[in-house]
């Protein structure tokens, strides 16, 4: 990396690619971005030659920041060292995931997006300190459907019952099922008693089972 600090125009930068996009909590953001109005940015964003534009390697943040305050342009550092950027990247999701912000779509879209991008699971593992199985567990909520799955970023259903759903086949019976679980606030074990009653009785109304 070149250890000369150059300025770069905001116009010339672009996000990393590879790295996904959690919002910055609105209050931290807010007071960052004011201090950059007053102070200007003093610390560096590490940055990559992309053609003919510059990739953020290191200082998403700030970067945000600093378009957020209007800034034409940074202090960056430029490198062109691969594997100062896979550290920058692995320390991303690694931080990401340790936020304890994230819903369970959210948190499996990250996984879902450094799988796309190439990432082995084994790699996303020894990043994450998460074993193959729980990542894995968690990606596979992604076949669920759209309003299923903002039920679960809404917590209006709970995991286990996510995975209930993926174990049905059948999207029609599949979508029976969460509508009971959901508008009845059913419980795993409740769920599982209504689907034992509706195969028991597919011609009735969908029943709501409650002891």
């Amino acid at each position: 990396m070149n250890k000369k600090i150059v300025k770069v125009r905001i116009e010339d930068i672009i996000p990393n690619r590879f790295q996904s996009e959690v919002d910055d909590d609105e209050l931290g953001m807010d007071k960052l971005v004011n201090t950059i109005k007053i102070n200007g940015l003093t610390q560096p964003l590490v940055l990559s030659n992309i053609g003919n534009k510059y990739e953020v390697v290191a200082g998403s943040r700030l970067y945000k920041a600093a378009i957020l305050a209007k800034l034409t342009e940074v202090p960056a550092y430029i490198t062109n060292n691969p594997n100062i950027e896979n550290k920058a990247n692995d320390k991303k999701i690694k931080d990401i995931i340790e936020s304890n912000n994230l819903s369970l779509v959210e948190e499996a879209t990250v996984y879902s997006n450094e799988l796309n991008n190439g990432m082995t699971i084994d790699e996303l593992s020894n990043i994450t300190g998460k074993s193959n199985n729980y990542i894995y567990s968690k990606v596979k909520i992604l076949n669920l459907n759209g309003k299923i799955l903002n039920a679960i970023h809404h917590n209006k259903i709970s995991e286990e019952i996510a995975n209930i759903l993926l174990d049905i086949e059948d999207e029609t019976f599949r979508d029976r099922v969460f509508n009971n679980a959901l508008n009845n606030q059913l419980s795993t074990k409740e769920t599982l008693k209504v689907i034992e009653k509706m195969k028991s009785h597919p011609f009735t109304m969908d029943p709501y089972l409650k002891e």
